[in-house]
C-alpha cells in the first residue's frame, strides 16, 4: 500500500494531458533510434587540458557560461567518447529532482563532455528539433516528460522512455514560427556565448593572466578574482 501524496497526483497530472485536436508523435517518430543515455563511469582527472576535457553535470550545463573544476582523462575513460556531445544535439536531464529541463548542444557547449545525467537525442540541428525543443520548453512539454518516470527513492528516465514519449504536432503554420524562433535564439545564443568567451580571453591576455583564449577550467587564474553570490548575500548590489 502507498501513502505517499506525490505518487497519486503525479498520476492524476499524467492523466489531464492531453493534445486536444492535434495528432501525437512519437520520439522515435521524428528523430529514430537516435536517443543515447551512456552508461555509469569512473570518472578519471586529466593533468590538463592536452589530455582530457572538462566535465559538466546538468546544473552546469544551463549556465550562460559554463565552466568547471574538472577534467576528464580521454585515455583512462572507457566510455569517453559516448559522454562528447555535438552541436545540435538535444540534452535532457534524466535523474533527480530537477528531471526534464532541456539544453541544445551549440559549439561553445560541444567543447565539454557531458555527465551521464543527461539523455541525449543526437541528431543534426533542424526545424523538428528546434519544434521539439521548443514543445519541451513548455509547462506541456516538462509535464509529458515526466510522465512516465521510474524510481522510488530518485526519479529517472531512461532512453527508452524519452524515445516513446509522445507530444502534440501543431500544425505546419505554427510549427515553422516555433521552429524559426527556437532556431534564431540558438544561433544567436551560439555566437554570443563565443564572442563573451573570446573577448574575457583577451582581456585576460593583457592583464597578464592568462596565455590562452578564456579557459574553460574554473581553477583558471582569472577565478581568483571572483566571487560566488552565496559570499556576498548582505550587498545590496549583489544579483538576486
Amino acid at each position: 500500500m502507498r501513502l505517499d501524496a506525490k505518487f497519486f497526483l503525479e498520476k492524476l497530472k499524467s492523466a489531464s494531458v492531453s493534445s486536444g485536436k492535434w495528432p501525437m508523435v512519437s520520439v522515435r517518430d521524428t528523430f529514430g533510434e537516435n536517443v543515447l543515455l551512456p552508461n555509469i563511469f569512473e570518472r578519471v582527472p586529466a593533468s590538463s587540458e592536452e589530455f582530457g576535457k572538462p566535465i559538466l553535470v546538468p546544473y552546469d550545463a544551463f549556465r550562460y557560461l559554463p565552466y568547471s573544476n574538472d577534467l576528464l582523462s580521454k585515455s583512462q575513460v572507457a566510455s569517453f567518447d559516448r559522454l562528447e556531445v555535438k552541436r545540435g544535439w538535444l540534452l535532457i536531464v534524466c535523474s533527480g529532482r530537477n528531471l526534464g529541463p532541456v539544453v541544445m548542444v551549440d559549439r561553445f557547449l560541444e567543447r565539454f563532455v557531458m555527465s551521464h545525467d543527461m539523455i541525449r537525442i543526437c541528431v543534426e540541428p533542424s526545424d523538428d528539433l528546434f519544434y521539439f525543443s521548443a514543445v519541451m520548453h513548455t509547462r506541456v512539454g516538462q509535464a509529458l516528460i515526466r510522465t512516465d518516470r521510474n524510481g522510488s527513492v530518485i526519479d529517472h528516465l531512461d532512453a527508452n522512455q524519452v524515445s516513446s514519449l509522445r507530444y502534440p504536432l501543431v500544425n505546419a503554420s505554427l510549427r515553422k514560427d516555433c521552429a524559426e524562433a527556437f532556431g534564431g535564439a540558438f544561433s544567436l545564443r551560439e555566437e554570443a556565448r563565443l564572442t563573451l568567451q573570446a573577448a574575457a580571453g583577451a582581456f585576460l591576455e593583457l592583464c597578464g593572466l592568462s596565455t590562452y583564449e578564456g579557459s574553460l577550467n574554473a581553477e583558471d587564474k582569472a577565478r581568483e578574482f571572483t566571487l560566488f553570490r552565496s559570499h556576498i548575500v548582505d550587498r545590496l548590489d549583489s544579483e538576486p
